[in-house]
């Protein structure tokens, strides 16, 4: 496994987080992640990076979004339907986490090397997201969203190369957001999400994304924070989590409290998602207490934070990237062998 920093805080952004990863045509990585003094400031920008094929390193950040005194949210870098590096930026207008954000988009034709402008890329405020988008083997785009308002999953789905959309909003009782989907060999679709139920739930399409299964809690734990899969070309699923539950404590509006940002793993799945066979420790730190209640006041650094994980697959290559301590944004890749291979406990 090899591992490196995509970005350490510096004076002008010491706190970061969200970070998205997308695999371009030539062979590079681009990532993005939004920084700025802290969670929700209006100083807050995405920056992103590039690191071209054969290169052992990431090149110095750049502003990519920058909205004057205006929020960013969580990003989504992946290669669009037109072949151009698409960036769903989301740009906050109202109270943070409230339902006041509204998604944006920025097109690149050359790899993350220049942008276009800003353009609304959904009209209704509060529908958000945070994991990569799925073109399926059947030519369909999802874009995995929640509406922060209700709590509640679902899909921005497109049949025509992303020329319009259709907002598929999931039935659930329970509170789930920030789900992340992956096809399985047989052509069903698996999403998984986070949720303040104390688990991930799952969910299922047989029919590329119209309509989905009631979200069910599986046996792995969440603590209300972000998740990511990504299926890989031998039909085997990888997840990257905090394998944590919700906290002991409650919150002053009286919900339970979210649980700690540690430990993060990474598992893997040979039976479309039913079991994860392979679960590794890729960040490990001290028995932390109760998350933080308000995500406006997270100290920088987040002590033992590693967490909102992105993870894609290309050429052999598993490549995961987080937040780490708030301070930074890691990047890690290794193969589907290591993982399979390695004993209990810490990757290393």
């Amino acid at each position: 496994m090899e591992s490196q920093y995509i970005f350490t805080g510096r004076d002008d952004y010491p706190s970061c987080h969200a970070v998205t990863l997308a695999a371009l045509q030539d062979g590079s990585l681009a990532a993005a992640w939004f920084a700025g003094s802290k969670e929700s400031a209006e100083d807050s920008a995405i920056l992103g990076s590039i690191k071209p094929a054969g290169s052992p390193s990431w090149s110095p950040p750049s502003v990519w979004v920058n909205v004057h005194q205006r929020a960013a949210g969580n990003p989504r870098l992946f290669a669009g339907p037109d072949d151009n590096l698409w960036l769903i930026a989301p740009i906050n207008y109202g109270t943070w986490c409230q339902g006041g954000s509204r998604l944006f988009l920025k097109r690149s034709p050359d790899g993350g090397h220049s942008w276009t402008d800003l353009e609304l890329f959904w009209e209704q405020p509060g529908i958000l997201g945070k994991n990569k988008p799925l073109r399926t083997r059947a030519g369909t785009w999802l874009v995995p969203v929640e509406n922060e308002v209700t709590w509640s999953p679902g899909f921005l789905r497109s049949e025509d190369q992303g020329r319009h959309w259709q907002l598929i909003m999931i039935d659930c009782r329970e509170r789930v957001i920030q789900p992340t989907v992956a096809e399985r060999p047989d052509g069903s679709l698996l999403s998984l999400a986070r949720s303040w139920e104390g688990f991930v739930y799952a969910m299922e399409s047989r029919d590329d994304g119209k309509t989905w299964t009631q979200p069910q809690p599986t046996e792995l734990p969440n603590n209300n924070s972000g998740i990511d899969m990504v299926g890989l070309s031998s039909g085997n699923l990888v997840l990257v989590y905090n394998r944590a539950g919700l906290g002991a404590g409650t919150r002053p509006d009286g919900q339970q409290a979210w649980g700690p940002r540690s430990p993060l793993n990474i598992a893997l799945s040979s039976d479309g998602g039913h079991t994860w066979d392979h679960d590794r420790e890729l960040e490990q730190g001290p028995a932390t207490s109760d998350y933080a209640a308000s995500l406006t006041n997270i100290a920088v650094p987040s002590a033992h934070e590693y967490s909102y994980p992105a993870v894609i697959a290309r050429d052999g290559l598993i490549h995961a990237a987080y937040t780490h301590h708030r301070t930074a944004i890691k990047h890690v890749a290794l193969t589907e062998a290591e993982l399979q291979s390695s004993p209990a406990g810490p990757l290393e």
